[in-house]
């Protein structure tokens, strides 16, 4: 999972867009996807994963959420040397606004294989909506990019990882056939369900840490586990709302971003 590549140092900003640590710079996004390349690593798409139609071991999946400038500008053409393809959600209500990918962006990467797919219309948090609503992010999402680009919609990421109780029941009626998660996971063929984790890739994730979640050290994943439990239990402890104030007070981050 990853969010934006860019040429600048976020934290450098006085007023950021984006929580820092997502926004890995270009040598370091390329000096990853040389190293899954030189390994033999192939990727995968999300239709392939959730009909389990690999099992080879060196697969994987990359994806892109929000649907950021940079995947155009920085990853794409990256990706593109290695012959990979990624999916990116995107936030529809975003799209063409600073920062974001238009439509027209949109489709040239669709044409090179990759998959456009919904990260809500308005990208907030799920857990803090009425059923009507979440069926409105879901399905609205789903019929504009399927009018704009032509494809289907099927997979959603959930804004800030945020679930809804009604939300598995919601997104089976609209028609998704899976959903991405921000839960800290790998995927097997024999733990595919409708929800699947991923495993978050940060600014501070060097090529030794790359390559040890990569290979699954566990020494490493349990540190990253550790870390995501508590930064979950601070969010469930002062509710998410309160945690997300916090969150960009401390990162300067502006509130619609």
């Amino acid at each position: 999972m990853y969010h934006e590549v860019s040429m600048k140092d976020e934290g450098r900003n006085r007023i950021r867009r984006v929580y820092p640590g997502y926004v890995l710079s270009v040598p370091q996004f390329e000096q990853q996807m040389k190293y899954l390349y030189e390994n033999e690593y192939r990727t995968l798409t999300l239709d392939n994963l959730f009909r389990n139609e690999c099992r080879d071991d060196k697969r994987v999946v990359i994806t892109f959420d929000d649907g950021f400038m940079g995947n155009f500008t920085y990853a794409f053409p990256i990706l593109k040397e290695y012959n990979f393809q990624a999916t990116i959600f995107i936030i529809v209500n975003q799209v063409a606004s600073t920062h974001y990918l238009t439509w027209d962006q949109l489709t040239e990467l669709q044409r090179h294989g990759f998959s456009i797919q919904s990260h809500t219309m308005t990208h907030r948090p799920l857990e803090e909506l009425t059923s009507e609503e979440v069926f409105y992010e879901l399905s609205m999402s789903k019929k504009i990019i399927e009018e704009k680009l032509e494809q289907p919609v099927q997979y959603l990421s959930l804004p800030h990882g945020s679930f809804h109780p009604n939300l598995l029941q919601i997104a089976r009626e609209i028609g998704y056939t899976g959903i991405c998660t921000s839960t800290f996971g790998y995927v097997t063929p024999e733990n595919i369900q409708f929800t699947i984790g991923r495993i978050p890739i940060k600014r501070n994730h060097q090529i030794e840490d790359f390559q040890k979640i990569i290979l699954e050290d566990n020494r490493l994943l349990l540190k990253y586990k550790i870390f995501l439990a508590i930064t979950n239990g601070l969010s469930r402890t002062l509710g998410l709302q309160n945690y997300s104030r916090i969150y960009r007070f401390l990162f300067r981050i502006k509130p619609e971003c």
